[in-house]
């Protein structure tokens, strides 16, 4: 008779190996959620990490900005403050016969003033006559017909213009000269009537 297989087994070699497999993968099965919540609240503590660091530098810069514009706002009062001490003392010389000292006055002033702006970065904007127009730089107030300059050309400023470093905060404004129509009338005529 055969012998029977399963007697001729080890004992140790006839238990199931499935419980065992099944112990260990409970064991990981438990495990693996509280990992993955220690993993989540991980991620939100660095989320609120990150956004309380973002809204600390947004308030840094905000900061940052405030002194940076109150220190250029006070950079140019300094610089008015001279202005407004030259205006007072000529104001506070009370001269009736000397017209031509308080125009001398002024004008010292109105070079102070320009050189405060000068170096605040702004520029004059003021065109010759007989320069072209440049409407990115003027601006037209009128136009006058006018034999000595060509068409489109400044004929004189009414009010010059300024810009700040490459922003034009106002154009010069001018007055151009219009094309010249007695002349394109005469050569209309002439074209129109027939030669001899």
């Amino acid at each position: 008779m055969p012998e029977d297989s399963t007697n001729s087994q080890n004992p140790d070699e006839t238990k199931p190996v499935v419980p065992q497999q099944q112990e260990k993968s409970e064991d990981k099965t438990a495990a693996e959620p509280q990992k993955d919540a220690d993993r989540i609240a991980q991620l939100q503590d660095d989320l609120l990490r990150a956004r309380a660091e973002n809204q600390n530098i947004a308030k840094r810069l905000r900061a940052d900005i405030g002194r940076a514009e109150l220190r250029g706002t006070e950079n140019v009062l300094d610089g008015m403050l001279e202005i407004v001490d030259s205006l007072e003392q000529a104001l506070a010389k009370r001269t009736n016969d000397d017209l031509a000292a308080l125009r001398d006055g002024v004008a010292l002033t109105l070079a102070k003033f320009n050189q405060v702006l000068s170096t605040h970065g702004m520029e004059t904007i003021e065109p010759q006559p007989g320069d072209k127009l440049d409407p990115h730089f003027h601006m037209a107030i009128s136009f006058e017909a006018h034999g000595g300059f060509a068409a489109n050309s400044v004929v004189r400023v009414l009010l010059k213009g300024y810009r700040h470093k490459q922003r034009i905060l106002r154009p010069a404004n001018v007055v151009v000269a219009k094309a010249d129509t007695t002349d394109e009338k005469a050569k209309q005529e002439q074209e129109q009537t027939p030669s001899n």
